[in-house]
C-alpha cells in the first residue's frame, strides 16, 4: 500500500485498505549434484496471494493483484545482483508506462486463490499484461494512475499450467452449493516450463455432494499443482528458445478458456503434457474411492 496518492483517498481505504488479505514471496535455489562449479545457480522467485473473496468487489481483486505483481517486482530488484542478466538486454530498468517483458526470462511461479474467474479482470490482467483504466471490473472507484492510466505489468508473458485444458480436466477448484468455477491459479513466466498438471476431481464424485468440503476433501478448494522445469538461464534467454516456442505452443494451441473438449485434447498432447489424477496425490494421504481411478486404495 506504498502508493502515496492512495493514503490520501477515502475510497481507497474503505474498499481496499481494510482488507486484511495477504501474500508470501520466497527466492528459491535450485540445487542440483549435476551442475558444475563455472555454471551461475539457478534460482526461482515464488509468490502465492490470497485475493479477496467477494464477487461485488471485482475492483479490490483487481486492485490487490495490481499491488501484489509490484511487491514481486520489488521483489526481484532486491535480488538483481542473484538474477540481474536475466533482465531484459540494453535496459537498465523496466519502462515506466505500459507493459513489457522485461523479467520474461526470470523464472517466475505466481500462484494462489485468486478468487477469480478465468474470464475475470484479473486473469485477463495477469495473462495480458495490461487492463485500461475503465475496465468494467475497476468499476467507479477511484484508484488514482490505476485509474488514470489504467494497469500494466513487466512479466508478459504469464501463462497458466493449465492454459487449454481446463475444459477436460479442471471442471472446477472451489465448489459450494451456490459456487462451482476454477479461481485458483498458477501461472509462470517464459523460464519456466510445465511437464505435469494435476487433474481435478473426479466428476462422479462431485456429483455426490453439493459442495465441498467433505469427510474426505477438507476444503471448499481443491489442490492443483504442476511439475515444472526450469529452463536453462546461465546464458540470456532470447525468442528462440525453448521458453518461448513452449509458450507459443500452448498459446497457438488453446486460450484460457477453451470452448471445446478437442482443443484441450490438442493442448495436452502437442505440449506433452501429463496429466496427473487427485488420486495420485490424495487428500491427507487417503483419497475417497470415488477419487480412485484404475486401482485401489486401502
Amino acid at each position: 500500500m506504498g502508493k502515496a496518492e492512495f493514503t490520501k483517498n477515502e475510497e481507497f481505504f474503505d474498499r481496499l485498505h481494510r482488507r486484511d488479505n495477504i501474500a508470501l514471496l520466497a527466492l528459491l535455489k535450485v540445487t542440483d549434484d549435476s551442475s558444475t562449479s563455472n555454471q551461475k545457480p539457478q534460482y526461482i522467485f515464488v509468490a502465492t496471494v490470497h485475493v479477496h473473496w467477494d464477487p461485488n468487489y471485482k475492483d479490490v481483486k483487481v486492485v490487490q493483484t495490481a499491488l501484489f505483481l509490484e511487491e514481486i517486482q520489488n521483489f526481484i530488484e532486491s535480488h538483481r545482483a542473484l538474477v540481474g542478466h536475466l533482465f531484459e538486454p540494453g535496459r537498465e530498468k523496466p519502462p515506466i508506462r505500459g507493459p513489457s517483458t522485461y523479467y520474461k526470462n526470470v523464472p517466475i511461479i505466481i500462484c494462489g486463490d485468486f478468487n477469480s474467474t478465468p474470464d475475470s479482470g484479473v486473469c485477463e490482467y495477469i495473462r495480458n499484461s495490461s487492463i485500461p483504466g475503465d475496465h468494467p471490473d475497476l468499476g467507479k472507484a477511484s484508484y488514482g494512475s490505476y485509474s488514470k492510466d489504467g494497469l500494466a505489468h513487466h512479466f508478459h508473458p504469464l501463462k497458466s499450467g493449465y492454459d487449454g485444458i481446463e475444459e477436460s480436466i479442471l471442471k472446477f477448484t472451489n465448489l459450494t452449493p451456490t459456487f462451482q468455477g476454477v479461481i485458483d491459479h498458477i501461472w509462470t513466466s517464459a523460464a519456466i516450463g510445465i511437464e505435469q498438471v494435476m487433474a481435478g476431481i473426479d466428476q462422479d464424485y462431485a456429483r455426490s455432494y453439493k459442495g465441498f468440503p467433505t469427510q474426505h476433501v477438507p476444503s471448499d478448494h481443491i489442490p492443483i499443482g504442476v511439475d515444472i522445469r526450469c529452463l536453462d538461464t546461465s546464458q540470456d534467454l532470447d525468442n528462440d528458445t525453448d521458453a518461448s516456442k513452449l509458450h507459443a505452443a500452448r498459446e497457438t494451441n488453446g486460450s484460457s478458456h477453451p470452448t471445446s473438449r478437442e482443443s484441450s485434447q490438442n493442448a495436452i498432447e502437442s505440449n506433452n503434457l501429463t496429466v496427473r489424477p487427485q488420486s495420485e496425490v490424495g487428500t491427507l494421504g487417503r483419497p475417497p474411492p470415488g477419487l480412485v481411478r484404475g486401482g485401489t486404495h486401502t
